[in-house]
């Protein structure tokens, strides 16, 4: 399966990851309503999906946005810093698990560049 192909199909993780960061992450997030989580999860999905397969980059705005919202209203860097975490640890997996074989050797220095930008 191609790398465009896996990530236009997230929609699923895309509620995994909202629904975990609801329940998993920290107070802050779990008093966030799920549609709010649901809509600024999907927002960084198609930045990620924007940067990875047609080389924008979008997705710094998305994350610098994202992070101040969330600063804004008290959460810590750290909070913030664990959601994106915790969206690299659903999708890589699912990504060598669905990617083409190959294409993982052109896939490493992204997802290395994806783990920076989560670690921001």
């Amino acid at each position: 399966m191609t790398l465009n192909r896996i990530l236009m199909n997230t929609v699923r993780d895309r509620r995994q990851w909202a629904h975990r960061l609801h329940t998993e992450i920290s107070e802050h997030y779990s008093a966030r309503p799920i549609e709010e989580l649901l809509r600024t999860t999907s927002e960084v999905a198609e930045a990620k999906y924007a940067m990875l397969c047609m080389g924008l980059l979008k997705n710094r705005f998305d994350i610098e946005m994202i992070s101040k919202l969330r600063l804004e209203v008290l959460f810590s860097l750290s909070e913030v810093q664990n959601a994106f975490e915790l969206y690299r640890s659903i999708l890589v997996p699912i990504l060598f698990r669905k990617l083409d074989r190959s294409l993982l050797p052109y896939f490493h220095p992204k997802a290395e560049y994806l783990s920076e930008l989560c670690h921001q």
